[in-house]
């Protein structure tokens, strides 16, 4: 079903739980998808990355016919699991601190997209931060995949190595505040 842009734009304010999917659309899902939560400058996984790859893992021992295509920071922190596919940055450096044209939620989300079309697969498990569930998945219907929202635990995501300011200090609101000014961007440029 198609969102609106009223609905999206309301959305950008007010959607910050997530909306878990069933335990039949999680059997129905072809693929298991994930988002990261940054890295550190020197290119260890970090503390939320480590929390996404154990659900990841929890994932994988339910489910270990489903292919995993998982953003490459998650992948460092579960280097055993049996990916089909790892999404890795453009280049060879992020810049420190923040997001690109060339490297986001948008670029990541269409680069496993393609994937998935390759293969037929169109309903996707996909695992992110607890407030980047929304974007993520109006970025993956963009795309034309049916998004599960997996829960993840509701902990502290942050490492004060983050190269990501938002997510270097145990205060969410810094995290909100950056995860709603991308709703915004996102919204006026068409990604979701």
């Amino acid at each position: 079903m198609e969102v609106s842009f009223s609905e999206k734009f309301f959305g950008c304010f007010f959607e910050w739980d997530v909306v878990c999917a069933s335990r039949r659309e999680l059997e129905s899902a072809d693929v298991i998808l994930t988002q990261a939560a940054g890295r550190l400058a020197d290119k260890r996984p970090g503390k939320g990355n480590m929390i996404l790859a154990h659900v990841l893992r929890r994932l994988h021992a339910v489910f270990p016919e489903k292919p995993m295509m998982p953003q490459e920071e998650v992948a460092w922190a579960a280097p055993d699991l049996p990916y089909y596919k790892v999404i890795t940055a453009p280049g060879k450096d992020l810049p420190k601190g923040h997001s690109t044209r060339l490297w986001n939620t948008d670029v990541v989300v269409g680069a496993q997209a393609a994937e998935c079309r390759k293969n037929g697969w169109t309903k996707a498990i996909y695992l992110t931060l607890p407030g980047h569930h929304w974007r993520t998945a109006l970025c993956m219907k963009h795309y034309g995949l049916t998004p599960y929202g997996m829960r993840v635990p509701a902990t502290d995501y942050s490492d004060p190595e983050n190269i990501f300011f938002s997510l270097r200090h145990a205060y969410p609101f810094l995290f909100l505040v950056r995860e709603f000014v991308c709703r915004i961007l996102f919204l006026i440029t068409g990604k979701i």
